[in-house]
């Protein structure tokens, strides 16, 4: 008798894809290896066994067997999907590129076949944040297809920037500001305090000038902006001064 999960091993594997290489596919069989071989570091540092790892996988919607996971690891099963990459590192509360990526385990990787460098480097490629100079590498190619990531880690940065310049002055204002330890402003420092409220409101309307401007370039692009924190999503519906009043 053949078990739900043999069988859905079966099927798997009667529909797999054709991969890229022809040949004995060593490069890409190599790579699920990996995987592989981490998916077991992963399991075991968690204290799972395979079946409750394949409970958790079920637990986010499709269920990869424990069959899946004993076969990869002891390289009996050379193919995964992105599907099963994504589902297993989020069984195991991993990012997804350290499946693949295994940063500080090992010196290199074979990212192409023709191709080995840092596990730190993948991990930069795989997110769009450094170039692989392959051969075919064309710069103002990489340039175009990583505007997307570069505008929506400016946004990030700058509503970052933004909240965090906004909890100083709600410190400032509730004389919760660490300046003077243990004491609140003295009254000849007053003057110093009224300015530096006023470089504080005049940071984060520049925040908000900076997002607008940010969003406006996002969209004008076919593209759909990042969403806001309700917080800076109240401040760009007015004028900043209306909810910061001088005292």
């Amino acid at each position: 008798m053949v078990s739900n999960a043999d069988s859905n091993e079966g099927d798997a594997a009667a529909s797999r894809p054709q991969r890229v290489g022809g040949g004995s596919d060593r490069w890409s069989a190599h790579v699920t290896a990996g995987v592989g071989s981490q998916i077991r570091i992963w399991r075991r540092r968690r204290k799972l066994t395979t079946q409750k790892l394949s409970d958790l996988t079920a637990a986010l919607g499709q269920r990869v067997p424990p069959t899946v996971l004993t076969n990869l690891e002891h390289r009996r099963r050379d193919y995964i999907s992105i599907a099963e990459i994504m589902l297993v590192s989020a069984a195991l509360n991993i990012p997804p590129v350290l499946l693949i990526a295994p940063i500080g385990q090992v010196e290199e990787i074979d990212i192409l076949p023709s191709i080995s460098i840092s596990p730190w480097r993948a991990r930069g490629w795989l997110m769009g944040a450094l170039p692989l100079r392959s051969t075919d590498f064309d710069l103002a190619d990489w340039n175009d297809s990583t505007t997307a990531i570069k505008l929506y880690d400016s946004h990030r940065l700058l509503s970052r920037s933004f909240q965090e310049t906004a909890r100083r002055l709600k410190e400032l204002d509730d004389d919760k500001m660490d300046v003077f330890p243990g004491r609140q402003w003295p009254e000849e420092s007053l003057s110093q305090r009224t300015a530096f409220r006023s470089a504080l409101l005049s940071q984060l309307a520049t925040y908000l000038e900076h997002l607008r401007t940010l969003r406006r370039r996002i969209e004008e692009i076919g593209l759909v902006p990042p969403e806001l924190p309700a917080d800076i999503e109240t401040e760009l519906s007015g004028p900043l001064h209306e909810r910061h009043t001088d005292f």
